[in-house]
């Protein structure tokens, strides 16, 4: 893991720490707001927006970060946690 550092330059650090943040910020307000009825793609054009990045930028950067497999999914996965 140290060499990883070690060979990381600022900008793939930068990256790194955007698309983290990217997934915790999905992973944050995602589930209650397509609970309200709200479509994961408007979330994802949101969180786009806010990055400066496209919405099949984000798109890609959530499913690399395996918090996302597509919309249908996403939703079953929602609703199903939601009638446990």
């Amino acid at each position: 893991m140290e060499n990883e550092n070690m060979n990381m330059n600022e900008v793939d650090r930068l990256r790194k720490e955007t698309h983290a943040a990217i997934c915790k910020r999905w992973e944050a307000i995602a589930p209650d707001e397509v609970r309200k009825g709200v479509p994961p793609s408007r979330i994802i054009a949101i969180i786009a927006a806010s990055y400066g990045m496209t919405a099949q930028g984000v798109e890609k950067v959530l499913r690399k970060g395996g918090v996302y497999e597509g919309s249908s999914k996403y939703k079953e996965s929602v609703v199903g946690t939601e009638n446990e």
